[in-house]
């Protein structure tokens, strides 16, 4: 993969044709310049530039790179401004530790009702009891878990589990 910020460098080379010009645009010595232009032509596995006497010239792939450096540059700045100007979709795998008979009644309807509200996101249940479930998040296998836990008994959630209570009247 190209380095952008030696493309930068070879941009500002053909706009404004020395290399000391770009030394001092970009506050670097103009021996930097020159090697990471260097490293560019390694990268890309082309003649850039031709060096005669202390002039340097771009190649005709030179230019042609420097002139596709533009297209890359508003790419990426398009990009960039995409990820900060739409509120981020939830998207990808959504992994839930659950309980059997939970199954039917909890699961089911929260993957319907994820699947209608957030369309991206793809529900993997693992059926799992709610100690295991707990331990599951714990790793990081999965990303929640629906457990149970009966009041008159001692809670084994491991510590470092959050857990959100429904109160559910029998």
């Amino acid at each position: 993969m190209l380095d952008v910020r030696r493309l930068v460098l070879l941009r500002d080379l053909a706009a404004h044709g020395t290399v000391t010009a770009v030394a001092e645009l970009h506050r670097v010595t103009p021996s930097a310049v020159s090697q990471q232009l260097r490293l560019l032509e390694e990268e890309t596995r082309t003649r850039l530039l031709e060096r005669t006497g202390r002039s340097i010239h771009l190649t005709a792939a030179g230019r042609r790179l420097a002139e596709d450096t533009e297209r890359v540059l508003d790419a990426l700045d398009q990009a960039r401004s995409h990820l900060h100007s739409e509120p981020a979709e939830p998207a990808g795998p959504l992994h839930l530790a659950c309980f059997p008979s939970a199954l039917v009644p909890l699961a089911a309807p929260l993957g319907r009702a994820l699947q209608d509200t957030h369309p991206g996101l793809r529900l993997h249940i693992t059926e799992a009891e709610p100690e295991l479930a707990a331990r599951l998040l714990l790793q990081r296998r999965v990303d929640l878990a629906l457990t149970y836990r009966y009041t008159n008994l001692a809670d084994p959630t491991p510590s470092g589990v959050e857990s959100l209570v429904l109160g559910v009247d029998p």
